[in-house]
């Protein structure tokens, strides 16, 4: 093992190394074996011993680049993460086969007006959809408000959760792989994937995948929908449609991340949480009732969006 710098360690072989002489600290290393692939180590918690994890690179329509750990080297895990960084470029089809996505409605949408700018969608809803803060969600400028202050509330969870020192992650393996984990949710599992749904939803709008919408197969209501409406109403029309159903899919995503933070956070037992003063117990407990407030904010946003994808498919959505 040779060339270690920034916590990169080039190798020749990534089953050359003793996993049982790990240290903690070195489960921050990214490996780099001789033909050039990645991989970093994780600390199983059930079995109670270190895992190697392949580290998956991905490009997004050449706009950014994520990185996805395949945590099991298992093919069905390798394809839900792929189908996580390509979900604009797959059809309908595909995403409720596999993933059990559910898209509201499937009535042929309204024809949309005729002017050249895409309006950004205004959901009319019975009753409002208003956020912690009482942010009325009425468009996505709306819906990015709420998620900047859930943002930044899962900062401010995460730090509690470091600060109620519940878990020792420089003496002991078990804390060390739980806290890693609940920081993955955070930032990876929700933030990042909210990100980068953001940033896909703007690049269609701004007209950046026009090519791939006219090329990618539609349900037949769809079909219908569009050959009602002129060319220049079409791209309008598939931009916002194809838009809203990636925010939505995202945002199921990000609901699961939250469900899994929560799961983690309910099994850790009484007495590790006993065992600190009231002020870190209180940090911790502080930091629990914040994640269900932003948890209930996102429900509030991807319900937002449910709505918009229900009005578009739907006659009375005019």
């Amino acid at each position: 093992m040779a060339d270690e710098k920034d916590n990169v360690v080039h190798i020749n072989d990534i089953h050359d190394l003793k996993l049982s002489k790990i240290k903690p600290d070195e489960l921050k290393n990214i490996y780099i074996d001789k033909n050039g692939h990645e991989y970093k180590l994780r600390y199983d918690i059930e079995n109670k011993k270190i895992v190697i994890v392949r580290i998956i690179k991905s490009v997004l329509d050449g706009t950014y680049m994520k990185k996805k750990y395949d945590d099991n080297i298992a093919p069905d895990r390798k394809t839900e993460v792929l189908f996580k960084t390509k979900m604009g470029e797959l059809s309908k089809k595909v995403l409720q086969e596999k993933y059990n996505v559910v898209f509201n409605g499937e009535a042929a949408p309204p024809a949309p007006g005729t002017n050249a700018e895409p309006k950004k969608p205004d959901a009319q809803t019975a009753e409002p959809i208003t956020s912690t803060d009482g942010i009325t969600i009425k468009n996505i400028d709306d819906a990015l408000e709420v998620k900047e202050k859930v943002k930044t509330r899962l900062e401010m969870a995460l730090k509690n959760i470091y600060e109620s020192n519940i878990f020792n992650e420089r003496l002991n393996y078990d804390d060390k792989a739980v806290l890693d984990e609940i920081t993955r949710l955070i930032k990876n599992s929700i933030v990042e994937e909210f990100d980068n749904a953001k940033a896909k939803y703007e690049d269609l709008i701004k007209g950046f995948d026009d090519a791939k919408l006219k090329a990618r197969p539609y349900d037949d209501e769809t079909k219908t929908a569009l050959n009602q409406l002129n060319p220049q109403e079409r791209i309008i029309y598939l931009r916002d449609l194809v838009a809203n159903e990636i925010m939505t899919t995202a945002l199921e995503i990000v609901v699961k991340g939250f469900n899994d933070l929560e799961y983690k956070l309910s099994i850790i037992a009484e007495n590790k949480i006993n065992s600190r003063n009231f002020t870190e117990r209180q940090k911790f407990n502080d930091a629990k009732i914040t994640l269900n407030t932003c948890k209930n904010d996102v429900i509030k946003i991807l319900n937002f969006f449910k709505q918009v994808l229900q009005q578009k498919k739907s006659p009375k959505g005019a």
